[in-house]
């Protein structure tokens, strides 16, 4: 049960970040979730005096470090289960459809269709100061937010590190004559199947945090917010090693 409860604060903290906030309500309707004598990250977290539930909150300055402790716990403590049913997912999109539904992309648009296979092939030239080289694993691909109403949008990557944190990321080519237009909209839909995103797994326990990444065929890459640049930062390019009918897995 503490370890149920570590996740849900962490996701607690991380939609508070989304929000703006240096703070987050830990409601009693939680109940199902205690622990007697439990901390969570005292040093910079201020928690409900005597008791579990109520406000949790921390200085704005601490804020990177917060995520870089949480990150690491992560690492160490995410539940086998969820990490073993990421990598299923991504064993079964990598074998039977990206490759498929890449090369069907590629007549349309081969160089999108280009760039969006070197992001899942997760080449280290594409990202030469790390950030995304920790997120191995393909979770989704042409992601419908709303089932089977194309004109609704769709995403084009999602993936994770295996350990809670999601990567949502939109492509674009850019040239010459479209860069502000093209710029401005990789940007701008990056952000909203984030959101889109979370609001759809709000309640999934195994996504703790979920970052807005764009990126384009001139190797740029960004992110929605300067918090989740900082989480990519902090989410090591480390491998998942683990095996699915006795094959070796990253």
């Amino acid at each position: 049960m503490q370890i149920e409860l570590f996740l849900y604060r962490c996701k607690l903290f991380f939609k508070a970040l989304n929000e703006g906030k240096t703070s987050f309500f830990f409601s009693d309707v939680h109940k199902w979730l205690h622990s007697a004598g439990d901390y969570f990250f005292p040093e910079y977290i201020r928690a409900p005096l005597h008791r579990l539930h109520g406000e949790y909150s921390w200085d704005q300055k601490d804020t990177n470090k917060i995520i870089e402790l949480i990150v690491k716990a992560l690492s160490r403590v995410y539940p086998s289960y969820f990490t073993s049913e990421m990598v299923s997912i991504n064993y079964t999109n990598r074998t039977t459809g990206w490759a498929s539904f890449n090369s069907s992309q590629s007549l349309m648009n081969s160089y999108e269709a280009n760039l969006q296979n070197k992001l899942v092939k997760n080449f280290e030239c594409l990202f030469p100061k790390n950030w995304l080289l920790g997120f191995k694993l393909l979770y989704k691909y042409d992601w419908h937010p709303v089932p089977n109403r194309p004109d609704k949008g769709r995403n084009d990557i999602i993936l994770t590190n295996g350990k809670g944190i999601f990567a949502v990321v939109e492509t674009k080519v850019i040239n010459s004559y479209n860069s502000y237009e093209k710029l401005r909209d990789v940007k701008r839909q990056a952000t909203d199947y984030k959101a889109m995103f979370l609001e759809h797994f709000a309640d999934d326990p195994a996504v703790i945090a979920v970052i807005g990444v764009w990126f384009t065929n001139e190797n740029r890459v960004g992110f929605s917010s300067e918090i989740d640049e900082t989480i990519a930062k902090v989410v090591e390019p480390g491998k998942v090693c683990l095996y699915i009918n006795n094959q070796h897995i990253y």
